[in-house]
């Protein structure tokens, strides 16, 4: 996964509830930017080339507004109708009528759908009255401010699409035009569904059927003024969980867990790992704690056939776990002075040493030879350090 992923999937923008006197001096036709704020700190689409301002309303098209709404969306060329999909909610847009149906019942749109150079654009009022969300406009910019407080991230694969529920830790996965199908409930961290968040969901392909998901939820502050976060990865098969590890941190330690290497799914607790290969079989297994000595949890940094890089939580030094030798070498041991491994060994938990020898990472990778760097902690200056797997 990648580091703390401040590529952070799509919050659900729920809605741009945007009165029409809002826009009654805008020019028709006029360019519009958009700017989205949600506590679920998102990045999402980029839509301020296309949305503009006609007939007093803000417009956008139907495949953005569907992919910054977290929605999946289907269009049938032969009724006109796209159909937008989200656990919670079904509908579909009648373009060639201007009405939509959900639940049952059919309601006529306030304007009719726009169509500009092949492209389908729908009205903001039409995404305020049914995903529940507001925006502000703001006039000396020209600015539509989104604001939500819905609870979900996403994550598509082809014509799949994953989404997690903040708030009630469920996953959900639809395939082609199916209703969403709840997968299975998850461990959130506290404050899940009501404090600011930082999350993700990642999803890929391994085979036709197979998915690999690293779910990654992080709560504001709900540990004692640290981010506490929960690592769910999850290897599945259509709608199936054949692997499920769940790992829990807090945001001290620098988020670099390994979830993939050479065509193999990555899944540890901590303490367990499974090399899972592209058809879901477990390849090679590990217990961490025999391997290294320690007893903690450990989070991985590198793995491969020859070696592991892991770092225990309760202290920062890096470990070298050599599968070809199945020992393992807690590299400060061999590199640092006797003055620094004193301090690696008495280190308090968040302290500036603690930050420091995170320091320790692998550079580069020449053969059987790994070459680290850190810092001196007495005199700043960048050294390099070579391991050899095997000898």
């Amino acid at each position: 996964m990648k580091p703390f992923r401040m590529l952070l999937t799509t919050a659900v923008m729920a809605g741009l509830l945007i009165t029409s006197h809002a826009y009654a001096s805008a020019d028709a036709g006029s360019a519009v930017n958009i700017r989205h704020e949600s506590r679920l700190f998102p990045n999402y689409p980029e839509t301020t080339k296309e949305a503009f301002i006609a007939n007093g309303r803000t417009w956008l098209p139907v495949r953005d507004a569907a992919a910054m709404l977290q929605l999946k969306v289907h269009w049938d060329d032969r009724q006109k109708t796209a159909t937008f999909i989200r656990p919670d909610k079904k509908l579909t847009l009648d373009v060639k009528n201007g009405v939509i149906r959900a639940n049952g019942s059919t309601r006529k749109l306030d304007d009719p759908v726009i169509i500009r150079n092949g492209r389908i654009y729908v009205p903001v009022r039409f995404v305020a009255e049914w995903f529940d969300g507001e925006a502000v406009w703001e006039k000396d910019t020209r600015t539509v401010v989104i604001r939500d407080r819905l609870p979900f991230i996403s994550a598509s694969a082809g014509q799949e699409m994953y989404w997690f529920d903040h708030s009630k830790g469920k996953l959900y996965r639809s395939a082609g035009t199916g209703t969403p199908v709840e997968l299975g409930s998850f461990k959130v961290p506290a404050g899940s569904g009501r404090e600011s968040t930082f999350s993700n969901l990642d999803v890929e392909k391994m085979t036709e059927s197979n998915r690999l998901l690293n779910l990654y939820l992080s709560v504001h502050g709900a540990g004692g003024g640290h981010y506490v976060i929960v690592l769910h990865g999850l290897f599945l098969k259509g709608d199936q969980i054949l692997h499920h590890a769940e790992l829990e941190y807090s945001e001290i330690y620098p988020f670099k867990h390994a979830d993939r290497y050479d065509g193999y799914a990555v899944l540890s607790d901590g303490i367990h790992v499974r090399i899972v290969n592209a058809e879901g079989e477990i390849a090679k297994e590990y217990d961490l704690r025999a391997l290294t000595g320690v007893d903690d949890r450990l989070m991985i940094e590198n793995v491969t056939d020859r070696y592991m890089l892991v770092r225990p939580f309760k202290t920062p030094y890096l470990i070298l776990v050599d599968l070809i030798k199945r020992e393992s070498v807690k590299l400060y041991q061999l590199f640092y002075s006797e003055e620094e491994q004193i301090i690696s060994e008495n280190v308090g938990y968040g302290s500036y040493e603690f930050q420091h020898y995170f320091d320790l990472r692998l550079e580069k990778e020449e053969g059987d030879t790994l070459y680290f760097t850190s810092r001196s902690i007495e005199t700043g200056e960048i050294r390099t350090y070579a391991y050899t797997i095997g000898h």
